[in-house]
């Protein structure tokens, strides 16, 4: 106990117990009972303070323990089935002050992990962080789409943990001067005075003991909320949310960064997309402060930079790389298709008998499926043409339009269901066919897919070679299934076998193995897509999801039954538009010979065919 301490309770003994000429202690002055009453409430204050300290102390070691807290987080990297991740310190502890009061009993242990894995992986072992038992804190994040359907985690996480605070003892006032003289009338009313002013300081004494106390208690408290508000671990849930809001959109995200604030880089598709998009982070407590976009071939690449609200949303599953897709820019820039020339001809048919067709550079799949639509022909395309085709031809009869395709280096075989390949493939030999008629429409389809189709249509075995890779494009109606199976086999370069009633499907080689190794059921072999991979430009497959804003007009043709147009969407599929279809928030009004007119809302809008 200090000297200045020790005096004031020495004299306010001395006078309790009484001295020569000394008065009594009497009643409590104003004073002391409102110090007294102050004195309660601050003991009341920090008995409530200290409950809620020790219960937010909870989930807080008294010490950090690099090793424990590696465990820990290798642990819950385990659970998510992640990659083996990289665990460094970041720089010294941090001892955390609090306003006013000094240090606050907390301190500040940074580590920094890093792997790389499919994003559902990183996003279970983000959103296993929030259940940890004790309180973590995730400082900045850094997530970057990678090659083969993979993120790269960077994050830094704050590690808070107990730390001693010095304790200061409150400072009490100064003795008084000595009295002398004392056993006088006015001796003994200063005696009194000097009584009750030590009775005062005693308390006052307490009272600065005790809001000490209080004010470190709240000090510390304070600090473990503003930790806990934060809540920035919840930042992984947030991001499920935007995931599972915006899977259906033609999004994909090359890059999200967290740190103070929030910013997203990918690319869409889609002229409504900006607007979209806002909508979309908004929902999921992202709230946009800015979105630049600029063209990147047929698509938009976006910069968003947000805030971060915080939420408690429901847990969210994500599934492969949700929104995360490296390779997103070569969808929106594929490389330039080899150009297989112009395709020109002028017939003198006249009436409704006669096809006009005029096209752009188009796909050769989709010239043949524009063929197929104006002349009710069937047609199965060989895999190995591929390139763009323009197209001119007025007045002129199927036979004259097939003939001219000659000019592009292409063959139209014999219908009914004719075959297109390059002008020196062999030709297929001529088989009888009986079996039911079906209709197909397919354009560079998986054929192990489509081998399975026919395997559940006629219960037929079909084998393949584990991990054949070949793809089929028919436009047919109402052709015979086993001409149609005959057909695409032969268009993939492929061939097969009849042995019983199994059917053995692959390169000639193989087909013609004895026992025919490595060939596997198509309902259990391997498809050629990636797995998971969500093919977010395919979002906008749907017509009813464009308006007229999102349509390149390609071309317009004319048969018997009026002109026709015909559009790219945002993902390059080719429409067909003709009068009273729907698009989002409009319709087609008309087509002619110069274009395309749209209802938007009772507004005409009206789109030019330019060569």
């Amino acid at each position: 106990m200090s000297r200045a301490r020790r005096f004031w309770f020495v004299l306010a003994a001395a006078l309790a117990v009484g001295a020569p000429g000394s008065v009594a202690r009497g009643a409590d002055t104003q004073a002391e009972r409102d110090l007294r009453a102050e004195m309660d409430k601050a003991r009341r204050e920090l008995a409530e303070a200290e409950i809620q300290v020790e219960t937010a102390k909870r989930r807080l070691p008294p010490a950090f323990d690099r090793a424990q807290e590696e465990k820990e987080l290798r642990r819950a990297a385990q659970r998510a089935e992640l990659a083996a991740i990289e665990i460094e310190p970041a720089g010294k502890a941090e001892p955390v002050a609090s306003a006013g009061t000094g240090p606050s009993g907390l301190e500040i242990h940074r580590l920094d992990v890093s792997g790389t894995d499919a994003y559902e992986k990183i996003h279970m072992f983000l959103t296993g962080l929030v259940l940890f038992p004790r309180t973590i804190d995730l400082e900045t994040l850094d997530l970057r789409a990678g090659p083969e359907d993979t993120v790269t985690l960077k994050a830094r996480l704050a590690l808070p943990v107990l730390s001693p605070v010095p304790r200061n003892p409150p400072a009490l006032p100064a003795p008084p001067a000595p009295l002398s003289g004392l056993g006088s009338p006015t001796d003994r009313a200063a005696l009194q005075r000097a009584y009750e002013e030590a009775r005062a300081n005693a308390l006052r004494a307490q009272l600065a003991e005790i809001n000490g106390r209080l004010l470190a208690q709240r000090g510390l408290l304070r600090a473990l909320r503003d930790r806990d508000e934060r809540r920035r671990v919840l930042f992984g849930h947030a991001l499920a949310l935007l995931t599972r809001d915006m899977e259906a959109q033609a999004v994909a995200l090359t890059e999200v960064r967290f740190d103070d604030a929030v910013t997203f880089k990918g690319v869409t598709l889609g002229g409504s997309a900006p607007k979209a998009l806002k909508a979309g982070f908004a929902k999921a407590g992202f709230p946009v402060a800015e979105i630049t976009a600029s063209p990147l071939g047929r698509c938009q690449s976006f910069v968003a930079r947000t805030g971060f609200q915080v939420q408690d949303p429901p847990f969210e599953a994500v599934l492969g790389n949700g929104l995360f897709d490296a390779p997103a820019p070569s969808v929106c820039a594929p490389e330039r298709p080899v150009s297989l020339g112009q395709v020109k001809a002028r017939g003198k048919t006249p009436g409704d008998a006669a096809l006009t067709l005029r096209l752009r550079a188009t796909e050769a799949s989709h010239v043949v499926r524009v063929l197929s639509e104006l002349t009710t022909q069937s047609f199965v395309v060989d895999a190995d043409v591929a390139g763009t085709l323009g197209v001119d031809v007025d007045g002129v009869l199927p036979d004259e339009i097939f003939a001219a395709l000659g000019s592009a280096g292409l063959k139209v075989g014999p219908g009914p269901l004719r075959r297109v390949s390059r002008a020196g493939a062999t030709d297929a030999p001529v088989h009888t066919y009986t079996g039911a008629p079906i209709s197909l429409s397919l354009t560079r389809a998986d054929l192990v897919d489509v081998l399975r189709f026919f395997h559940e249509r006629t219960s037929l075995p079909i084998l393949v070679p584990e991990g054949l890779k070949a793809t089929a494009t028919i436009f047919g109606t109402d052709v015979m299934w086993d001409q149609a199976l005959d057909a695409l086999i032969a268009s993939a370069g492929l061939t097969y076998v009849i042995e019983g009633n199994r059917i053995f499907a692959g390169p000639a080689a193989a087909v013609a193995a004895a026992g025919h190794p490595g060939f596997v059921d198509v309902t259990r072999a391997s498809q050629a897509t990636a797995g998971d991979r969500r093919e977010w430009w395919k979002s906008f497959d749907f017509l009813e999801k464009l308006g007229p804003e999102d349509l390149e007009l390609a071309g317009l043709g004319r048969a018997s039954a009026g002109w026709t147009a015909y559009a790219f969407g945002p993902s390059g599929r080719l429409w067909t538009l003709s009068p009273g279809q729907s698009l989002a928030g409009a319709s087609v009004k008309s087509v002619s010979s110069a274009g395309v007119t749209f209802d938007a809302g009772g507004r005409a809008l009206e789109v030019p065919f330019r060569p």
